[in-house]
């Protein structure tokens, strides 16, 4: 007996790919706990080869873990465009958080050439995805027209969502907002 195919799927290379995928999780998860020393002596030479690993398996996680040891020059030396490009690797993956770094890369040019405007794309999506950091930076982009038009209504309503998502540089703008709107209404 055998099973007819659709020509597009094959067994043996889906269950290949998502084995590769789940062990590059696991690879991630063994640098981590290496780096920061869980219940095992601290090796940031080993945890950052457990970290390749699983990055170039394709594990998000530790994608985004390597682009911040690169920019933060932990377990290596600093190198702002390889952060950059694992950054980059994890947020095709919908990484929140690693969308917002490369959002962050592009508006200080760390790594990448400087684009606002990609910048603002970039936290728009992180906060879509409710990550209060993308929703304060993209607030930041509406306060000062970084990339984006300049409009202080937007802005307020971004700090009020990285604010009540618990974000304490945005409750705190969010105050200098409203104290400032009032204070024109007096004069």
């Amino acid at each position: 007996m055998s099973f007819a195919s659709n020509g597009s799927w094959s067994a043996p290379l889906e269950y290949s790919k998502a084995l590769r995928k789940e062990l590059g999780q696991k690879r991630g998860q063994v640098g981590q706990i290496l780096l920061r020393g869980d219940g095992v002596q601290s090796d940031s030479e080993e945890g950052i080869f457990w970290l390749r690993r699983g990055a170039a398996d394709g594990d998000a996680d530790a994608q985004y873990d390597l682009g911040r040891c690169y920019e933060q020059g932990r377990g290596v030396d600093v190198d702002v465009a390889s952060a950059a490009l694992w950054y980059q690797e994890a947020a095709k993956q919908g990484h929140d958080k690693a969308i917002c770094a490369l959002g962050y890369c592009y508006a200080k040019g760390e790594g990448v050439q400087q684009d606002q405007e990609m910048a603002a794309k970039l936290f728009l999506r992180a906060a879509q995805l409710k990550m209060p950091e993308g929703q304060y930076n993209l607030a930041v982009c509406y306060a000062r027209g970084r990339g984006v038009k300049k409009d202080m209504e937007r802005a307020a309503e971004m700090y009020m969502k990285a604010s009540l998502n618990g974000h304490k540089a945005a409750t705190s703008n969010l105050g200098l907002i409203y104290e400032v709107c009032v204070a024109c209404q007096w004069y």
